[in-house]
């Protein structure tokens, strides 16, 4: 049975390291030497789908979360933290592994040729079904969608920025097509790119264009707020809500697994008695 799950992992670093302006891909390219050294096959195998089965923030100094880390110089002992979504059990059991391997060994991870001992990791989200996570949602009449990294949202006018917020059928069929490609076969959602369009509005949000540098180019998409509202039955304001809660594990648009759209939902509560971490992921981030 398939799970999704949310990893908080904390390197130290264990000799002096600038990382380049592209920090992104420094953790993107650690996980996928550790899932080659479980597997070459397997690592290949994950590195090449179009759509890849975890997500990643940026990684972060714990001592300041908010200090921009491209082109930075650390030193011996720095902290750093990142978030995974892993959307597969199979890729859950064999990160934890691999992870928790790492740090009872201190064999260090290469950050950019670097080393960087695992320090800890623990689970922030999940691990729950996707049959469990469907059941948590309740229906849902707004939402409010926050895109912390840069997003990028496929749209028919690229010339365009995105200024209150992406339309709601791309945006909300991002998440379908990740829920129907991870999800198992017999849990179906209603829920079709042609009812987000007829039923959901953007109506409030602000947001801003935002580049990020992922080493041989420079990748354009925007962050900011935006709220959405959600009409149609009690079924698919249902869904659309589980749909919304999956972003805090897929992420937002494309490049995910390089750190681009991290997001945080607004607006859905957690019915009583249930952990909210299942429903919303805990989508603040590390440290």
């Amino acid at each position: 049975m398939n799970v999704m799950s949310l990893l908080e992992v904390r390197l130290r670093t264990t000799e002096p390291i600038v990382l380049p302006r592209a920090v992104a891909p420094v953790l993107h390219g650690a996980i996928h030497r550790l899932l080659e050294g479980f597997d070459p096959e397997y690592g290949q195998q994950i590195h090449g789908r179009q759509l890849k089965p975890l997500s990643m923030s940026p990684p972060q100094l714990c001592q300041a979360p908010d200090r921009e880390l491209g082109g930075a110089s650390l030193i011996p002992g720095t902290v750093l933290a990142a978030r995974i979504g892993v959307l597969e059990a199979s890729l859950l059991g064999i990160l934890l592994a691999e992870l928790l391997a790492h740090r009872q060994t201190s064999v260090p991870l290469s950050l950019d040729g670097r080393g960087a001992v695992v320090e800890d990791v623990r689970l922030i989200g999940g691990p729950i079904t996707y049959h469990g996570f469907a059941r948590l949602a309740r229906p849902v009449s707004e939402l409010g969608l926050q895109f912390v990294t840069p997003t990028i949202v496929r749209r028919k006018r690229e010339d365009k920025p995105i200024t209150r917020g992406p339309d709601p059928r791309p945006l909300f069929g991002g998440y379908l097509r990740r829920w129907r490609a991870f999800a198992p076969p017999g849990l179906t959602l209603t829920v079709t790119e042609e009812l987000i369009a007829i039923n959901i509005a953007l109506i409030a949000g602000q947001c801003a264009p935002r580049a990020v540098d992922l080493g041989k180019f420079r990748q354009h998409g925007f962050t900011g707020l935006a709220w959405y509202r959600i009409d149609g039955d009690d079924r698919f304001r249902a869904e659309i809500a589980t749909l919304a809660a999956y972003s805090a594990y897929c992420g937002t648009g494309a490049r995910t697994a390089y750190g681009m759209g991290q997001t945080i939902v607004h607006g859905l509560a957690p019915p009583p008695g249930d952990d909210p971490t299942a429903l919303a992921g805990r989508a603040s981030g590390p440290c």
